[in-house]
């Protein structure tokens, strides 16, 4: 199990080597594609978590380029299924260290969170039984009747 701080950490060198790999990539092999800045960034914080070295990264950009290529670029067209190993269990606990932390930054606790959310949900049940209400007598009984059906 890979712990969160043994990710790899890219210097400034090799962020430079990946970025330039990702931009010739997207101009030459795909046809003037330009990727967002951000995305770029974000991919170069994937491919460390990865644990994949400025060389690998670099290959396997050359790689992808090297393939049949339909649409807009992703993330996933640089993995190889066979050889990458993508830890879920750490990818969904970054995510949640990402929510919690966007959580701390807004001064909400998990149950306040929880709390909002019980609470747009009971505002959107109050909107529909509102609507429902509003409607004629026919189609209301009808919207009772498909709802029984669904179930």
């Amino acid at each position: 199990m890979t712990n969160l701080s043994e990710c790899v950490r890219y210097s400034q060198s090799e962020i430079e080597q990946i970025t330039k790999a990702l931009e010739r990539y997207a101009f030459e092999v795909q046809e003037r594609e330009t990727i967002a800045g951000q995305t770029i960034t974000y991919w170069i914080e994937d491919f460390e978590k990865l644990q994949l070295d400025c060389g690998e990264v670099i290959r396997m950009i050359e790689e992808t380029a090297k393939k049949d290529k339909y649409g807009k670029t992703k993330f996933a067209d640089f993995l190889n299924e066979d050889s990458t190993y993508i830890d879920h269990y750490l990818v969904n606990q970054l995510a949640y260290k990402r929510f919690l932390q966007a959580l701390k930054n807004m001064n909400m606790t998990y149950e306040d969170y929880e709390n909002k959310c019980l609470e747009i949900t009971r505002q959107r049940q109050e909107l529909a039984d509102k609507k429902l209400l509003e409607l004629p007598k026919e189609k209301r009984l009808l919207q009772i009747q498909n709802y029984k059906e669904k179930k």
